[in-house]
């Protein structure tokens, strides 16, 4: 009978320890990382919210001072978490990491080791966008732009945006690492150049199996984009007879065939992409004639630019297109003849069709 009577209060009293997130904390004991970076000599920059700015005073604060970084040094992960934490009055959370800029002479052991480490420790997402940093990472991180709007992270956004940009060169963290871990395709990230005003992203760095990122060409990357899929609304300047006339909204779609030839990997490609006549001298008429013309001539500069990325590939020997992951996947018995190493880094030979179709749309209709 005691025991009955003594029951419902020691479970009232049992409440609070066996109740769901009794270990989290309020928002203004967490230091919430948006951003990090690391750079080659083993600096840790890491990103935060400035929690100081009251509701209130969000339209008014610049926007130099809605984020803050820390910089400690340390060899490893663990070791740079642990004198962050040491430099920080507030418990560290990683679950709003939004972005990792790295710097762009990291090899790439040393890119997986940190990708690895972020995976493992489990409540960071697997979205946050990842970039190289022309000029280092801390000038990067903590750059802002007239456009950011409070309290949103500038960086994030500017890739969080996917149809803004001409081209889509973005990558995440998880796309970074499913390409290092599958053979047959090379992992890239894009590289982010600040600018007055902003940032800008026209290339790209492509890791080997081994050893450092190699920078492509702006010219390659374009080429490299349109091998992929990644032009959205880009522009082409074509001659036409004497003019010059400019192609805008210029969007594709890519087909491609690939299988194992000889110690290499032969690959049909066809380009579909399409535009729009934004622009033409004063006083020209569009013919039909002239729409031709630069349908033929956007299309030669299209398949240009993506046997220059090609060539390059081969030169670097590299294959960020994933062209011998395709021909792996349509031909598992022959790719297991070559090592992951080796299927990344065989030759590529290439077939390359663009067709290019104006639109009826723009000053030549």
């Amino acid at each position: 009978m005691a025991w009955r009577h003594w029951k419902p209060w020691i479970i009232l009293l049992l409440l609070p320890l066996i109740t769901g997130c009794w270990d989290q904390r309020p928002i203004e004991q967490e230091a919430i990382v948006v951003g990090m970076g690391v750079t080659r000599h083993h600096q840790w920059t890491m990103v935060f919210p400035n929690v100081a700015v009251s509701v209130g005073s969000l339209t008014g604060i610049p926007p130099s001072q809605q984020f803050y970084a820390v910089t400690v040094k340390a060899k490893t992960w663990p070791q740079a978490l642990e004198e962050a934490q040491a430099a920080i009055d507030r418990n560290i959370s990683f679950g709003e990491l939004q972005v990792l800029a790295l710097d762009r002479h990291l090899p790439t052991s040393s890119v997986a080791e940190i990708v690895d480490a972020l995976n493992a420790m489990g409540p960071i997402p697997a979205t946050f966008w990842l970039m190289a940093a022309q000029g280092g990472p801390p000038s990067l991180l903590t750059r802002s732009s007239p456009q950011t709007i409070v309290p949103y992270y500038y960086l994030s956004t500017y890739f969080d945006c996917t149809n803004c940009h001409a081209i889509n060169l973005d990558q995440r963290e998880w796309q970074w690492w499913a390409q290092s871990e599958t053979p047959g395709i090379s992992p890239y990230m894009p590289l982010v150049v600040p600018i007055s005003g902003g940032i800008t992203v026209r290339q790209i760095l492509v890791y080997p199996p081994q050893g450092s990122p190699q920078l492509m060409p702006v010219p390659a990357t374009t080429g490299f984009a349109y091998l992929t899929g990644r032009v959205l609304h880009s522009v082409l300047t074509v001659p036409v007879d004497s003019y010059k006339f400019v192609l805008g909204k210029v969007g594709e779609s890519v087909k491609v065939h690939a299988h194992f030839v000889s110690q290499a990997v032969s690959v049909r490609v066809t380009i579909h992409a399409h535009g729009i006549i934004m622009s033409t001298p004063p006083g020209v008429v569009v013919t039909r004639q002239m729409e031709e013309i630069a349908s033929d001539k956007a299309a030669q500069i299209i398949a240009a630019y993506a046997l220059s990325a090609i060539r390059w590939a081969n030169k670097t020997h590299t294959d960020p297109f994933g062209f011998a992951k395709s021909a792996a996947w349509a031909h598992p018995i022959l790719a297991a003849q070559f090592s992951p190493k080796k299927l990344t880094q065989l030759p590529i030979r290439a077939q390359v069709t663009v067709k290019f179709q104006v639109l009826g749309e723009g000053v030549s209709r």
